[in-house]
């Protein structure tokens, strides 16, 4: 059971980072005004179907690149597990050049703590009280990647999404998650939940492209 819970705060945002295939099952999506998250804090604040949504999203960025990386929630049973986590995280942001941001991030492992915007009790339950958030995000739960991220500067990904990932099979893996989705929530819902996340790939394709 999670007891414990850190902040790390970047000060520039990273646009690069990989997501480990046995870390998925972690995975925390904050999006305007709707919060997903998958098994580690179970699905009391989420929609009914949230692992089966977030599995998927997570089956479709796993390939390429979660494009946005900046707010990190690091969680243990106890003291000793958040520290060595921490340890080891603050390590790897240190050798991959990524600044943190000292004054909004959290260190003490504690029961309870502000993280995007909603209050988190790691009491007898974990609890998300919260209003809607006023900005898209992704949130990182430790650990979301298997080595240290290559690149530390956002110009960069364009290039990279461009030459690593054909547009159209983007595009196909974008239709194919929403279909997949609409076999567990309306058709609408799918789209409002991918949206928010192409938008932001979409910015770094050359070709446009809308979901439908």
């Amino acid at each position: 059971m999670l007891s414990r819970s850190s902040t790390l705060d970047l000060s520039k945002a990273y646009y690069s980072i990989r997501i480990h295939a046995d870390s998925q099952k972690y995975l925390g999506l904050h999006f305007e005004g709707t919060h997903y998250c998958g098994r580690a804090f179970r699905a009391w604040t989420s929609a009914f179907d949230c692992q089966k949504v977030t599995a998927s999203l997570a089956f479709l960025i796993c390939y390429y690149i979660l494009v946005y990386y900046d707010d990190v929630l690091v969680c243990g049973a106890d003291e000793q597990e958040v520290h060595e986590k921490m340890q080891r995280l603050v390590q790897l942001l240190e050798q991959s050049k990524l600044p943190i941001n000292m004054q909004k991030s959290e260190f003490r492992a504690t029961r309870m703590l502000e993280f995007l915007q909603y209050r988190l009790d790691f009491g007898r339950h974990a609890v998300f009280v919260g209003t809607s958030l006023k900005k898209r995000i992704f949130a990182a739960v430790y650990p979301f990647y298997s080595e240290a991220p290559s690149m530390a500067a956002v110009e960069h990904l364009s290039s990279l999404l461009s030459s690593a990932v054909p547009t159209h099979a983007l595009r196909n893996q974008v239709r194919d998650l929403i279909s997949s989705l609409s076999q567990h929530v309306s058709a609408g819902t799918a789209r409002e939940l991918i949206t928010p996340l192409w938008n932001i790939v979409n910015a770094c394709v050359c070709t446009p492209f809308e979901p439908r």
